[in-house]
Order: C-alpha cells, then structure tokens, then sequence
C-alpha cells in the first residue's frame, strides 16, 4: 500500500507526503510511504484526494456519515443481491461492527473464525464456502436471464 500511496501522491500532486525529497535521494519519501497504517491513508491522503476531485473540504466525519456502510445500512438491509463473507479476527472490525453486518444482512452474511482481513481465502473451509454462494448466485442468475429471456419472447 506504501508503494501506491508514494506514487497517487506523486502523480496527483497531493502533497499528503511530508518528508523532503531531492532529485537524487527519494528514498526518505517512500519510507514515509510505507510507514503508515491505514488510518494515516485514510486522513492524510482521502481528504486532499478529494478535495481535487470534488472541489469541496470534507471532514473525516462527513466522509464517514456519507460513505459507511451503517448510512446505506437500509438499502443494504433490503438489497438480496448482497452478501457478506467476513473474517471475525479482522483487526479493522469492532464486535460492534460484527453485530451490524448480522442484523443487517441476516441469513445473507457469512461469519468464518479466521482469515484476518483479506486472508480467508488461505483456508480451505472458507474457500470452499465462497466458491458454494458464487456457486448458488450463478444459478440464480441463470433462471433470472432464463426467466427474462422468456418474458421477452412472448412480449
């Protein structure tokens, strides 16, 4: 992520990276790059990122309110198109956050032990379910296409 964080500056200008470079040494730049958390992307980067895109400030607190998934919980609540597989030993999710996803997504969401974020693809039980509800939502789409092919035909 470092990487990409020194090079979006970079290009876009953003001036998020602090450390100063010269012609011959940028090696300083990239270590601060790669230094952060994702809490130091999310308020050094997004908000300028943003403010180039949008020509408006946006607070962390405006950003949040707008773009988390609790403010589209209600569309999310009633989307059936939508699901969940997610990784209890997350180190980005509170049990809070835990209790949301199942009182929204219900029957819809899929809690494995492990996987960390992004890692649960590493167990076997974990790929095996995902590769079961990719399995049963193509099926869904097959009859949907097949059912819509049919309305077509005898319209």
């Amino acid at each position: 992520m470092g990487d990409a964080a020194y090079v979006v500056d970079l290009v876009r200008r953003l001036r998020a990276l602090t450390v100063p470079t010269s012609y011959g040494y940028r090696s300083a730049r990239l270590e601060e790059a790669q230094s952060g958390d994702i809490m130091f992307y999310v308020k050094r980067f997004l908000p300028p990122y943003l403010r180039k895109e949008t020509h408006r400030k946006w607070p962390l607190k405006a950003l949040d309110a707008k773009t988390s998934l609790k403010a589209i919980g209600d569309s999310l609540r009633t989307n059936m198109s939508v699901f969940v597989m997610h990784n209890l030993d997350d180190f980005l999710v509170s049990p809070s956050d835990i209790a949301f996803l199942r009182s929204v997504f219900g029957e819809r969401a899929t809690f494995c032990p492990l996987g960390g974020h992004l890692g649960n693809l590493w167990y076997p039980a974990n790929r095996r379910a995902t590769l079961a509800l990719f399995g049963a939502l193509k099926e869904q789409a097959a009859k949907y296409r097949f059912i819509r092919r049919t309305a077509e035909q005898t319209s």
